[in-house]
């Protein structure tokens, strides 16, 4: 009850908009849905005094820092497309919590902004300066910005004067932590990221050992090389050039994103009798160590991936003998191919189902179906009849394929069946209140990590 009691805090904090900040809103965003959106959901997750933080940009966001260090203690709140305005309108609500350490990544969007050395430096400055206005002790290292990560050349000669002139700067405020100097070379190469965007697993390893002294723990991450790094299996590969295509690949995108989290995970220790929860964004956005505080939870969703990039990543998970899955899978076959009917999305899923009892026979599969839309999303129009199509199947399914099905989208849902649009920031991603309500009901009527509603039956 204790663990439910703090969750319905955070969700009355979110109504009441706790810890506001007098700093100015930022004036410009890379997505501002995205970006506000988890910035209202960290703003609402509690900071404790003596907690470790990192704070700031691409290269904090999308990595569970609580997984990788072994400790509630470290608290991720990175937040891609960040820039030193964004990080200094919502570090308030991190610093009056008094936190022991601030890891501070900040720089690399106002570079990719072309904003002035001048300007970038002042802001760096003022975030620090917030800092210690509210927590004299907390100590603060800032990261220099490493130089090949999402940069152009122009960009990246830049970045190399600004950390320049970060360490020349000095200040008892603050320490300058030179990471790139471990990377740099690694990251040129291709071996630490892909198409020069986010760390894959090995070099989100090394990231992690070099921040472990600054930490204090050493990082629960395989750094030496995996077969994962040096090559990808015929049957991914399928799966990347069916589903992001060659035009995805190479533009940016999703396809490198996709690859940079599978070796993320794989490159992780393996963690026994964890609940895992595996899923596309609905579950990758959200900190699930945090949101179910005291659980051991680990986070192995992946934005943009659909049921087959599951199937095909259940060995990574099966390795971790998890003793429950929370499975939300489904609304990106559904968007990515809308000539496809429910039943035929049905079909795939089952493959999925039949993979996890062979691989996973001793998991409690819970079936979360597949989340509406709202009018706010630009793949609203026909998604919930086909959605709702699909959550009849999954519902009818539970006996057959032995799990128990969650039917959180009548939760979240308005009269008209749409997501509500307190519950969402951009029509289809879940808001912040939207993500207390997911975890107040896997917490419900002191049943852990099952929906405590009435239509729900229990396995166990």
């Amino acid at each position: 009850m204790k663990k439910l009691s703090i969750i319905l805090a955070m969700a009355a904090c979110v109504l009441t908009a706790c810890n506001p900040s007098s700093v100015d809103a930022p004036q410009w965003w890379t997505s501002e849905d995205y970006q506000s959106g988890k910035a209202e959901l960290y703003n609402n997750l509690p900071v404790d005094r003596g907690d470790i933080v990192l704070l700031g940009d691409d290269v904090f966001d999308s990595a569970d820092w609580s997984e990788i260090y072994a400790s509630p203690r470290v608290k991720g709140r990175g937040i891609t497309g960040d820039a030193t305005s964004h990080v200094l309108a919502r570090v308030d609500s991190i610093a009056v919590h008094k936190p022991s350490k601030v890891l501070l990544s900040v720089g690399l969007n106002d570079l990719a902004h072309n904003d002035s050395i001048a300007v970038i430096k002042k802001g760096i400055i003022d975030i620090v300066k917030r800092i210690h206005h509210f927590s004299p002790k907390t100590e603060v290292f800032w990261l220099d910005v490493v130089p090949g990560l999402y940069l152009s050349p122009e960009q990246t000669n830049r970045a190399l004067e600004l950390n320049k002139q970060m360490v020349a700067l000095g200040s008892k405020d603050f320490t300058c932590l030179t990471v790139s100097a471990s990377l740099l070379n690694s990251v040129t190469k291709g071996e630490y990221a892909y198409e020069g965007r986010m760390l894959n697993g090995r070099g989100l390893a090394q990231f992690a050992l070099v921040l472990s002294e600054t930490v204090g723990l050493p990082p629960q991450m395989i750094v030496d090389a995996l077969p994962c790094d040096k090559e990808v299996s015929p049957q991914m590969q399928e799966y990347l050039d069916n589903w992001y295509g060659e035009a995805d690949k190479a533009s940016c995108k999703p396809g490198t994103y996709f690859l940079s989290m599978v070796t993320r995970h794989m490159h992780m220790r393996p963690a026994r009798n964890g609940v895992v929860f595996l899923g596309n964004s609905l579950t990758d956005y959200a900190p699930w160590s945090e949101l179910l505080p005291g659980f051991p939870v680990i986070n192995r969703g992946i934005a943009g991936d659909r049921i087959e990039g599951v199937r095909l990543r259940l060995d990574d998970i099966a390795a971790d003998r998890p003793n429950k899955v929370m499975l939300m899978i489904g609304t990106n076959d559904l968007v990515k191919f809308p000539g496809r009917t429910a039943a035929e999305v049905w079909a795939d899923y089952e493959k999925l189902l039949k993979d996890i009892a062979v691989k996973m026979p001793r998991a409690n599969l819970y079936v979360t179906g597949v989340l509406p839309m709202n009018p706010k999303s630009p793949d609203y129009a026909g998604f919930n009849e086909r959605a709702a199509e699909l959550n009849k199947l999954l519902k009818a399914g539970k006996e057959r394929y032995e799990y128990i099905y969650v039917d959180l989208a009548s939760e979240l849902m308005d009269e008209n069946g749409d997501l509500k649009a307190e519950y969402t920031t951009d029509g289809c991603h879940l808001s912040a209140l939207g993500y207390f309500v997911w975890a107040t009901n896997l917490l419900a009527n002191g049943r852990p990590m099952v929906v405590g509603n009435p239509y729900l039956l229990d396995k166990e």
